[in-house]
């Protein structure tokens, strides 16, 4: 009798177990790769201090036009220079400000200047043709361009998030810290920047619990790159979730066979 009542208490223990841990398998570790991987282009591009960023198609650019002296260009329908044949609108302060979509072709549609190829320009390039443009209308007209859907994907141990470039100048740590930086599941010391073409991407290695490792999460983002964290390895947990449903149902069968021979 004693023998049996120690054996039920120890299927219930199982059984416990198996509820707690049993289910919960959420460390799906995804980009594996050769911790000495140091792709040519990738390096290249982190040595450079300041990334540029350029237009392409399907871009949506924010375009602001103001005179020599500082003040906002208004067209002469009495509207700021920034409406018109616009794909999106924001409004802040009472200032209007007007989004533009890059089409396929590469063109905008911007007001008074018309269709204009932008496709493959920078920023800066953009606001030096533009304001060129403009001040066959205004003089000393100053044009100051902003891509807005420039973005970066997050991916963590329980979810991802994709993070919007507001600038040229975000780098790996402030794009984890939009993410809502790292806590007890993270490996700090296994970060993968992915940047490229998805079918052959570069991948570099970033230990951010060394401070070399801080030092190359200081490089800047660029639109299109995939940060990968990498979860914690918790052995015993994995191990006991692939062998407890087999004890489970081993219990199960034993516990059934006392209760039939009782």
């Amino acid at each position: 009798m004693r023998f049996t009542r120690l054996l039920f208490f120890f299927c219930a223990v199982v059984q416990i177990a198996l509820l707690l841990s049993g289910c919960v398998r959420n460390e799906y570790r995804l980009f594996r790769t050769d911790k000495n991987l140091m792709n040519d282009s990738i390096q290249s591009v982190l040595k450079e201090d300041n990334p540029i960023f350029t237009i392409h198609k399907n871009d949506i650019i924010e375009l602001n036009a103001y005179s020599s002296n500082g003040e906002r260009i208004i067209d002469p329908d009495q509207e700021y220079i920034a409406t018109g044949n616009t794909s999106a609108a924001a409004s802040s302060g009472g200032t209007k400000t007007e989004q533009y979509l890059v089409q396929k072709d590469g063109t905008v549609f911007l007001p008074m200047i018309g269709r204009i190829k932008l496709d493959g320009l920078s920023l800066r390039e953009t606001d030096s043709l533009l304001s060129e443009r403009y001040n066959e209308f205004y003089k000393e007209a100053f044009i100051k361009t902003r891509i807005v859907n420039k973005r970066v994907v997050v991916i963590g141990p329980l979810n991802a998030k994709v993070i919007k470039l507001e600038n040229e100048d975000v780098n790996l740590i402030e794009a984890m810290a939009l993410y809502g930086g790292l806590n007890e599941n993270m490996r700090t010391d296994c970060i993968r920047l992915i940047r490229g073409n998805p079918s052959n991407p570069d991948v570099q290695l970033i230990d951010l619990s060394t401070i070399a490792g801080m030092q190359k999460a200081q490089h800047k983002l660029l639109p299109g790159d995939i940060i990968y964290i990498q979860p914690i390895k918790r052995i015993f947990r994995e191990t006991m979730t692939d062998i407890l449903p087999i004890v489970s149902l081993a219990v199960s069968l034993l516990t059934l066979t006392l209760l039939i021979n009782k």
